[in-house]
């Protein structure tokens, strides 16, 4: 199991996680991006939204 932060390139890969179960699509504009690994394979995604200078939110957590 692995987690790294998510590419320009598999932006498209997240928002699909993330329509499947209604949330908000992500973009990298304001957001940190993880993607867990299970065996080389994308198993779940989670995010860091900056709301402000000073407040981020954690959330967008979806294994599936």
């Amino acid at each position: 199991m692995g987690i790294r932060i998510a590419t320009k390139n598999e932006l498209q890969w997240v928002n699909e996680q993330y329509q499947k179960i209604g949330f908000v699509p992500s973009n990298l504009e304001n957001e940190k991006i993880a993607i867990v690994t299970h065996k080389d394979e994308f198993a779940g995604v989670k995010r860091i939204v900056y709301l402000n200078a000073e407040e981020a939110e954690i959330g967008g957590i979806y294994i599936g």
